[in-house]
């Protein structure tokens, strides 16, 4: 189990640029930051932890009436970056969940899921008919809704934003305490 570990985090490690001297974390805090003012799909926004950053993609809030049913969707990525200034490393976990709910005169379904680790790569494509639902509830004259949602396009700037300040991008399965990281590296 321990080598899965391992072997995950090694697998999708995006070394920091050779010729490039390690920035300080303060200096590599306003790099990531300074990605919101790109055009950028997700937003880097700052935990609760000093070197702690969180970005989100939120690629599906809909909600929409099909055959005389309600439904709505939610999906969320969040990516948890937690800056190691001593070894020059960013320890990223994913999160992702959805949320499901539809209505109709068969009865109701509701699906929640949640999940966090290590995602290499994820593409998603979805296009929804039927009649939309504003944020009040009233109907919107549009008949279709589609996401499209591509991993790469989040991860990739968010590296090499690290490989370019010098330090390495490291994922992880979770982030645990410091006398077990060795578990996950």
């Amino acid at each position: 189990m321990a080598y899965f570990f391992k072997g995950s985090a090694w697998s999708g490690t995006y070394r920091a640029k050779p010729e490039v001297a390690p920035v300080t974390a303060s200096e590599l805090a306003n790099r990531l930051e300074a990605i919101n003012q790109l055009d950028v799909p997700f937003q880097i926004e700052r935990g609760s932890q000093p070197n702690e950053f969180f970005a989100t993609w939120r690629y599906a809030d809909a909600k929409w009436i099909d055959l005389a049913r309600v439904r709505g969707m939610k999906r969320s990525l969040r990516v948890r970056m937690v800056m190691d200034e001593a070894t020059h490393k960013v320890r990223a976990t994913d999160y992702v969940a959805s949320y499901d709910w539809s209505a109709g005169r068969g009865g109701a379904n509701l699906e929640w899921k949640a999940g966090m680790g290590l995602v290499l790569f994820q593409r998603e494509h979805q296009r929804v008919f039927g009649l939309q639902l504003d944020e009040q509830g009233r109907l919107k004259p549009e008949l279709s809704y589609a996401y499209n949602f591509n991993l790469e396009e989040m991860k990739s700037p968010l590296m090499e934003a690290v490989a370019h300040a010098g330090w390495d991008w490291r994922p992880t399965v979770w982030q645990g305490p410091k006398w077990l990281r060795w578990l996950t590296e």
